[in-house]
């Protein structure tokens, strides 16, 4: 059926009352083409993947992923990629809550305001 990819998030609490653990899995298929990270790691560059970039690609092209509990975290871990990755680097990040918290709810405003510290970093 070529599904892409599926999150298994595991909840904990009563029905009404469930609320997220931090214990997500990715299960995702290999893309079907050569991907920009593949492309960066054929022409010997580094490629770095903050977030859920390496679950999102199957791991494919990406050498090395860097994690975190939430949007900070994963902004710290991109500035200081961004900081100490070699010339011709592909630093490239995926910030989780943005998309859960307010995309997929369509909470237009909650996603603004969340973007003011984002840009203020």
């Amino acid at each position: 059926m070529r599904v892409g990819r599926v999150i298994a998030r595991p909840f904990v609490g009563a029905s009404g009352a469930f609320e997220r653990t931090a214990n997500r899995k990715d299960f995702a298929t290999p893309p079907p083409e050569p991907t920009l990270c593949d492309r960066a790691t054929a022409a010997g560059r580094d490629v770095i993947g903050i977030g859920k970039i390496g679950d999102i690609f199957s791991g494919r092209g990406v050498g090395e992923v860097r994690k975190g509990p939430d949007d900070a975290a994963l902004i710290d871990l991109s500035i200081e990629a961004l900081r100490s990755a070699p010339d011709g680097a592909f630093v490239f990040a995926n910030f989780v809550e943005f998309d859960s918290l307010y995309g997929h709810r369509r909470d237009v405003a909650g996603y603004a305001r969340a973007l003011e510290p984002f840009d203020a970093r």
